[in-house]
C-alpha cells in the first residue's frame, strides 16, 4: 500500500511539474509574441489584435481592411498596405483603381496594369485612369493596348493640353519606331500652345534624325 501511495504521489507530482512547464512555456511564448507585436506594430500593437483575430477566423470586414491599411501606411509597411487594398478591391471592384495607382507608385507596373484592366472590364470610363493605365501598359511593353488607352485619354479631352499624356505617348511611339505618329503629336501640342515651340525639342530633333536615317 505504501509503495502504491508513494508511486501515486510521484505520478501526481510529475503531472503537476509537466503542467507547470506547459504553463511556463505558454507564458514565455506570450511574452515573446507580445514583444514582437509591440516591435512590429509599435503604437498600434493593441489596435491590431482584434483585427488579426478576425483574420484568423476569416471574419474581417471592409472597415477592418481600411483601418489596417491606415496603420500600415503610417508605419510604412507597404506590402501590408497593398494586401489590404487588394482585399478591398476584391470586395468592391471600383477599388481596383486605388490599388492600381498604389502599385504604380511602387513601380509594380505588371500588377498595376492588371488592376486597371479589371476596372475597365467592369465598365470603368475615368479618363485620368485611362492615361495611367496606358502608362502601365507602356512600361510593360504592351504597345497596342497602351496606344489604345493613350488615344482614349487624348480624344476624351481634345480641348485640353494633356502634356504628361502626350510625353508618355511620344516616348512609347519612339521606342516602337513610330516616328511619324510621334512627330505629329508634338506638332499638335506646338500648334495648340504659342509658348510650346520648344516642346519636347530634344525628342523632336531625334525623331527627325531617325526619320532621315530610315529613308
Amino acid at each position: 500500500m505504501l509503495d502504491y501511495n508513494q508511486s501515486h504521489r510521484q505520478s501526481v507530482d510529475q503531472d503537476l511539474e509537466n503542467k507547470s512547464k506547459a504553463i511556463m512555456l505558454v507564458l514565455a511564448t506570450m511574452v515573446v509574441i507580445t514583444g514582437i507585436q509591440i516591435i512590429t506594430w509599435d503604437k498600434y500593437a493593441l489596435d491590431i489584435i482584434p483585427i488579426m483575430l478576425k483574420e484568423v477566423v476569416s471574419a474581417s470586414s471592409p472597415q477592418d481592411w481600411e483601418d489596417k491599411a491606415k496603420m500600415c501606411t503610417d508605419l510604412k509597411k507597404w506590402d501590408c498596405v497593398e494586401a489590404e487594398y487588394t482585399k478591398a478591391a476584391q470586395n468592391d471592384r471600383h477599388q481596383y483603381v486605388r490599388l492600381g495607382q498604389f502599385q504604380m507608385r511602387r513601380n509594380k507596373f505588371d500588377k498595376a496594369a492588371h488592376s486597371f484592366s479589371i476596372y475597365f472590364k467592369d465598365g470603368g470610363e475615368d479618363v485620368e485612369v485611362a492615361a495611367t493605365y496606358a502608362k502601365a501598359l507602356a512600361e510593360t511593353n504592351q504597345f497596342d493596348e497602351a496606344s489604345k488607352y493613350f488615344n482614349i485619354a487624348l480624344e476624351a479631352r481634345p480641348e485640353m493640353l494633356q502634356v504628361p499624356v502626350v510625353i508618355n505617348f511620344v516616348r512609347l511611339l519612339m521606342k516602337n519606331e513610330k516616328y511619324q505618329h510621334a512627330q505629329r503629336l508634338i506638332d499638335d501640342v506646338r500648334k495648340q500652345n504659342r509658348t510650346g515651340s520648344q516642346f519636347m525639342d530634344s525628342e523632336y530633333n531625334q525623331i527627325k534624325k531617325l526619320k532621315t536615317a530610315s529613308r
